[in-house]
């Protein structure tokens, strides 16, 4: 009776190795789909500066005027981190299609075991675990890029006093005061728009050092 034990012990052992390989096998080709179709997340349909701009015409305009009188920092709102946390959303947006739909892959892998089965056991907690790292990783990719508006943004536009002048200017005019303010700041951006360029480029290099790093990692490559 002990050998018989011993030999289906022995059995379900080696079935549970067999099944975690070819586990680890879908993976990678979940993977390896994953890399091919997001090596770059897709532009953002609103440009990060428009979006910069909406926001900051939503504030009240006694607002607007203190962050253009002390040179972008009032006392109810800072235009850095108006900026810095549209470049946050705006890098949410594009990775969670391809960050949700790496995970109703995974999902799909895992349901595809029956959970009652011993030798799937291992199998579903390493898909469960990479699921919940995706998450992980994906909050890292966000804050990375919310660093990057804020190196990227603040050194150009904290040197100049032009812009601020140009701002200041716009108070006292009558009626559309946050519409010439607006304008003012959307020429900047059109003057300078190496900016905004440099801080697509550095959030794509944020994905490639977050996500496709740790993608590339699993997939074997």
């Amino acid at each position: 009776m002990a050998d018989a034990c011993a030999s289906v012990d022995l059995l379900i052992t080696q079935q549970a190795e067999v099944q975690f390989a070819e586990c680890q096998r879908q993976v990678r080709t979940k993977f390896e789909f994953f890399l091919k179709e997001h090596t770059r997340l897709d532009e953002p349909m609103t440009p990060i500066h428009m979006r910069m701009v909406d926001e900051l015409m939503r504030c009240h305009a006694s607002s607007i005027y203190s962050a253009t009188r002390y040179a972008e920092q009032g006392r109810t709102i800072n235009f850095y981190h108006i900026f810095n946390m549209q470049v946050r959303e705006s890098a949410d947006e594009a990775a969670t299609p391809a960050v949700s739909g790496l995970k109703t892959l995974l999902k799909e892998l895992r349901e595809a075991w029956d959970p009652k089965r011993p030798d799937t056991k291992q199998s579903r907690t390493y898909v469960a675990d990479l699921i919940s790292t995706i998450d992980r990783k994906l909050k890292e990719f966000v804050e990375r890029a919310e660093t990057v508006g804020e190196t990227t943004f603040r050194p150009v536009f904290e040197e100049d006093d032009e812009l601020w002048r140009d701002c200041l200017k716009q108070r006292g005019q009558g009626s559309g005061y946050r519409d010439r303010v607006s304008k003012v700041i959307n020429d900047w951006f059109h003057a300078h728009r190496d900016v905004p360029r440099k801080v697509d480029r550095e959030v794509q290099k944020a994905w490639s050092s977050t996500l496709l790093a740790w993608a590339n990692e699993i997939a074997g490559n």
